[in-house]
C-alpha cells in the first residue's frame, strides 16, 4: 500500500514476515533437535509433570464451577455485559486521537523565513547565526544549513542530535530542541521541529483536505448556486 497508509503499516508487515521466517527456521531445525534430546519414552511420569497436571486439573475444576454459577444468574451476567459495553463507548470517546504520535527522532528540520524581497546575502546572514546556535548545543552531532531554498528569502536547516545515551543528561527535556524560534522581528521567522513520523514533508500538514465539489460546499455553508458559480 502506498502513501500514508503504507507508511503506517510497513512496520507491522516487516514484523509479521520476520516472525514467520524465524518461526519456520526454528520449527525445521531447533525443535526436532530439542525433541530428540529432551523427550524420552517413560512408563511413569515425573514429579514435574504431576505438579503441572494437578494444577491444570484444579484450573479446569475452578472454571467449571464458575461457569455453572454464572449460568444460574444469567440476567445478572447479561446486565454486567451491557454495562461494560455501554461504558466502553464513553471511555473510547474520552481517549485522545491522532494519526501518528509525535516522537523524538533525534533529528530536527528548520525553516528560515526572511522578509519578502530579501537578498540571498541577507538570508545567509541569519543562516550563519543559526549555525552558531547549533554549534553551542551540547547534544548536537552534526548540522547542515541551506540558504535560498526553496526561494531566495527562505532557507532550510538540518540538525542531527546525539542519541539519548550519548547526550549530556539534563533535567529539562527542551534541551533537545535548540532555541531557534521567533526572536521578535516580524519580518524574520525561524522554526524547528521534528520530521513527521509518517514521512510527510516538513511543510505539509498532518491532514490535507481537497475540495472536489465547490457547489456542494457552498450549499453546506448556506450559500446558493449563484455564489458557487461566482466562486469558480
Amino acid at each position: 500500500m502506498a502513501g500514508t497508509t503504507g507508511r503506517l503499516f510497513t512496520e507491522f508487515a516487516w514484523t509479521l514476515a520476520g516472525a514467520v521466517i524465524v518461526s519456520g527456521f526454528v520449527a525445521l531445525t531447533l525443535s526436532p533437535m530439542m525433541c530428540s534430546k529432551l523427550l524420552h519414552h517413560s512408563e511413569n511420569h515425573g514429579w514435574f509433570y504431576r505438579v503441572i497436571e494437578r494444577g491444570l486439573r484444579g484450573l479446569t475444576s475452578g472454571y467449571r464451577a464458575l461457569l455453572r454459577g454464572a449460568l444460574k444468574v444469567r440476567p445478572l451476567v447479561l446486565l454486567v455485559g451491557l454495562c461494560v459495553a455501554g461504558s466502553s463507548y464513553f471511555l473510547f470517546s474520552a481517549l485522545k486521537s491522532e494519526l501518528a504520535p509525535t516522537e523524538d527522532q533525534g533529528f530536527l528540520v528548520g525553516i528560515i523565513q526572511a522578509p519578502e524581497g530579501a537578498t540571498i546575502e541577507y538570508t545567509d546572514t541569519y543562516a550563519k547565526k543559526l549555525e552558531e546556535i547549533f554549534a553551542k548545543v551540547p547534544e548536537t552531532e552534526r548540522y547542515f544549513v541551506v540558504s535560498g531554498r526553496p526561494t531566495v528569502s527562505q532557507g532550510t536547516t538540518f540538525l542531527k542530535l546525539k542519541p539519548w545515551e550519548r547526550a549530556q543528561p539534563h533535567p529539562a527535556a527542551n534541551r533537545r530542541r535548540p532555541r531557534t524560534a521567533d526572536d521578535g522581528d516580524p519580518g524574520r521567522r525561524r522554526l524547528s521541529s521534528s520530521p513527521p513520523p509518517l514521512g510527510q514533508g516538513i511543510r505539509d500538514k498532518p491532514i490535507q483536505m481537497v475540495i472536489r465539489d465547490l457547489a456542494a460546499l457552498c450549499r453546506a455553508a448556506g450559500h446558493g448556486r449563484q455564489d458557487a458559480g461566482q466562486g469558480r
